[in-house]
């Protein structure tokens, strides 16, 4: 991932986090690359609630058996 991912605000100008990002891939870990993104997306989206990015953010999934 990027660096916009962890450094992601909020409408109370707190940042996701490190440890925070750690979770939602955790959480998502099991499913599809496709899958993993989306669920990055949707918990960014949630978490920023409304606000703008203010920086870009890029994910890269490999899975590996």
């Amino acid at each position: 991932m990027s660096d916009g991912f962890p450094e992601r605000f909020n409408v109370q100008k707190e940042e996701l986090g490190e440890e925070r990002a750690k979770t939602l891939f955790a959480e998502a870990a099991g499913g599809s690359p496709e899958q993993i993104i989306a669920h990055l997306q949707k918990e960014e989206k949630a978490w920023a609630n409304g606000r703008l990015q203010d920086d870009d953010v890029t994910f890269v999934v490999m899975k590996m058996k």
